[in-house]
């Protein structure tokens, strides 16, 4: 149990647990003779844990150690001092003590996600045997295994979604240090210059080693600073190890939910639904400009992402972009799933006339909101809030663009819709079709999918319609009036256009109810 005035002080940390957190970040290295934590950031300078190290048994450096029943209890009671997540956030166990549990001997367990829970602190790791070459001889040479351990400090609030994806990028930075290692003996070469920065500060505890390694430049220290930052940041890490081997990693959690003005956060599950439900009559929304994207892609990025770039339009759906680009359907829907994971695009229905819109749920509506002043830089003759306005209920966007006068206004109106999209504003609302109750009987098929068929009734009604042609194109779209398509789900899977199936509803309405909903694949970010 955590003493209370840490569970108090952790209550008002409450912003440090959103969005996935990272902590700290921490490096330690096990081998067969001992255990050592090489680095750690950010890390607590304060002099009472300062002094604690100071006071450590310099013989014993393991403050589990048990030497007497005297000595067992004064070291756990120094132990529980200092549990858990400190009031400025950090990580107050010292260096002894995560250097213990964080120890990865067995080489039996490399290669494999390292998770452990201290209290309210949640160590998420990914250890990895590292060999290191030593050579006897001009002729013979030998190898000692060392086991390194990237571990990533969490508050224990954390999803397992959230651990899932620190596990990813601990597995990243551990396998590029490894990659070096067997490439330049870099890891090797960074724990000799490391090491007597630590064994200085067991003799002489003052400022903290891992500060010490940053000021004098150290690479891999720097670097694993530099994912932290980056993480705790953005939530999108693109590092290099050693100036060579890429690290690339997006945080969800933090990614999807840290430019928005929202209490709504999004999470994994959420973007998961969304790509699930991704389909070819749907567009992408880049949330970047293409050129700033195009730049931002690895050297040794796919040529078929900047080709759909290169084509791209809000305007086209995934068909048209695959034609457009002469890529397969299959290989753009991986791409778009991809920019979509990565925060740089969403899911919407491609931008036309007939495009019903509506005020999102969850939109930030306060004049000082700092949308306001986004909006005004973008669109100086326009006022944010008067445009939501126009949104607070449902409408057509052509409804919109009728009342603005001249071709330039009206672009600048799609420009305007394209912005409140890109900043969850705006919802796209579909026509669903549900057949009426008293006309229908809806089953449960084995597979557990819903049924719908006409009732006597619903067919009593079809029979008195003379135009046959009429009842065969209803009949053959019942299975649709669930109320879980939509009329765009609809013309795409039964290859036809809007006008064939706005007369097949007009001519049947007495049979249907229509409701406006969202679709969930457009509309995640609202949970609606």
């Amino acid at each position: 149990m955590l003493p209370n005035s840490l569970r108090e002080a952790q209550n008002t940390k409450s912003n440090c647990h959103k969005h996935g957190q990272v902590l700290a970040v921490i490096l330690s290295v096990s081998s067969s003779k001992n255990n050592n934590l090489l680095f750690r950031y950010p890390c607590d300078t304060s002099d009472e844990l300062q002094d604690a190290a100071a006071d450590s048994d310099s013989t014993a450096r393991n403050e589990f150690a048990v030497k007497n029943d005297d000595s067992y209890y004064e070291v756990t009671n120094q132990f529980f001092q200092h549990l858990g997540i400190g009031e400025n956030g950090l990580i107050t166990y010292s260096d002894n003590v995560l250097s213990t549990f964080l120890a990865v001997q067995s080489s039996q367990l490399a290669n494999k996600p390292f998770d452990v829970k201290v209290d309210d602190v949640q160590f998420v790791g990914y250890p990895v045997s590292v060999k290191h070459r030593k050579k006897q001889s001009k002729e013979t040479s030998s190898a000692s295994l060392t086991n390194v351990n990237v571990v990533f400090a969490l508050p224990e609030s954390v999803t397992e979604a959230t651990k899932a994806c620190y596990h990813q990028l601990s597995q990243q930075v551990a396998m590029a240090i490894k990659h070096e290692e067997s490439r330049c003996c870099y890891f090797c070469t960074q724990k000799k210059l490391m090491e007597p920065i630590l064994e200085d500060y067991r003799e002489d505890p003052c400022r903290h080693p891992s500060l010490i390694m940053l000021d004098k430049g150290y690479t891999l220290p720097k670097t694993l600073k530099n994912v932290f930052d980056q993480v705790s940041d953005t939530g999108i890490v693109y590092e290099l190890m050693n100036g060579w081997t890429e690290i690339n990693f997006c945080l969800p959690i933090k990614a999807h939910n840290l430019p928005f003005d929202s209490e709504l956060y999004i999470t994994e599950g959420d973007i998961d639904s969304c790509l699930d439900l991704l389909r070819p009559y749907h567009a992408m929304l880049l949330l970047v400009e293409v050129r700033s994207l195009i730049k931002q892609l690895p050297t040794d990025s796919s040529p078929a992402l900047v080709r759909l770039l290169r084509v791209y339009s809000a305007k086209k759906n995934l068909q048209e972009l695959a034609a457009d680009s002469d890529l397969e359907l299959s290989q753009i829907f991986k791409l778009v799933c991809h920019l979509v994971y990565w925060a740089k695009a969403t899911v919407i229905y491609p931008l036309c006339e007939h495009n019903v819109y509506a005020l999102s749920p969850n939109a930030p509506t306060s004049i000082k909101s700092h949308l306001v002043d986004e909006f005004n830089k973008a669109f100086p003759d326009y006022n944010l809030t008067e445009i939501l306005s126009e949104f607070s209920f449902p409408s057509q966007f052509d409804e919109h663009q009728k009342v603005i006068d001249g071709r330039h206004r009206k672009s600048e109106m799609v420009k305007i819709v394209i912005w409140l999209l890109k900043h969850r504003l705006l919802i796209q609302l579909h026509d669903y079709l549900y057949l009426k109750p008293s006309y229908c009987e809806i089953t449960t098929s084995a597979d557990g999918k819903r049924v719908v068929e006409l009732n006597e009734a619903g067919k009593e009604q079809l029979a008195a319609v003379a135009d046959t042609n009429s009842v065969a194109a209803f009949s053959d779209l019942i299975k649709y009036f669930d109320g879980t398509r939509h009329i765009e789900d609809i013309m795409y899977f039964q290859d036809i256009n809007r006008c064939q199936v706005a007369t097949i509803v007009d001519r049947f309405l007495p049979m249907l109810y229509k409701i406006q909903l969202a679709d969930p694949a457009t509309s995640y970010y609202a949970k609606v």
